[in-house]
């Protein structure tokens, strides 16, 4: 406990720096995602045959090993943030592609046809009506992803990309030595916390965005 304490009170600028830098990859990987699974998935609504090819692309990508994928950005993209950013957006793409085509798909359709009687245009329908009705189930994709993202971030640091996977690898590296234990320790209580912080962000999001008669 005193060598962890230890650890602590002379590493933690290091421990912040590295959460901080955790935390912003994976909001720039969540955003990229939603953007690239929004589009996706639109496009996939409005062309229902695109649904299942696109499904079982990214569901694939998901039985791939992290490591292995991590390994394959190599030689195209070298080390540092960009392909840990692109493996982060692989990953986390599936569960909101699915989930938003999983909630428009479950609108009535008695619903669509009382918004086109009103005079909604199909575009106007789609934002106002559709994606609306559909929330809920996107915001528990959007929680699913954050949370596989914010784990396989940390694998990152094989490619030399930012987080709290240098410690965790260092540590690893040290195993026997008096700091590896509180390094791997550090960051994994870290890890556990940024994925707690994101997971009550994102109920807090439903909360304030979801209308109470569709919770």
């Amino acid at each position: 406990m005193s060598g962890y304490l230890q650890y602590l009170r002379y590493g933690y600028h290091t421990l912040i720096s590295e959460s901080l830098s955790h935390i912003v990859i994976v909001v720039v990987a969540m955003l990229v995602a939603f953007i690239v699974a929004s589009l996706l998935g639109l496009l996939a609504y409005r062309r229902s045959w695109l649904a299942e090819p696109l499904l079982s692309i990214t569901s694939t990508a998901l039985t791939l090993p992290s490591l292995a994928l991590f390994g394959l950005m190599i030689p195209i993209f070298g080390l540092g943030f960009v392909p840990t950013l692109i493996v982060l957006v692989i990953y986390a793409v599936m569960p909101i592609l699915r989930n938003l085509i999983t909630g428009l798909n479950s609108i009535s359709p008695a619903i669509l046809e009382a918004a086109t009687g009103i005079g909604m245009t199909r575009t106007r329908r789609l934002f106002v009506v559709e994606v609306p009705l559909a929330w809920p189930i996107i915001v528990t994709g959007l929680r699913f992803s954050s949370m596989m993202v914010v784990g396989v971030a940390a694998v990152g640091a094989y490619v030399g990309g930012p987080g709290l996977g240098a410690t965790l690898f260092n540590g690893l590296a040290e195993v026997g030595s008096r700091s590896a234990v509180p390094e791997v320790l550090s960051a994994t209580i870290m890890i556990l916390l940024i994925a707690i912080a994101l997971d009550g962000l994102f109920w807090l999001i439903s909360r304030l965005t979801v209308s109470p008669g569709i919770r």
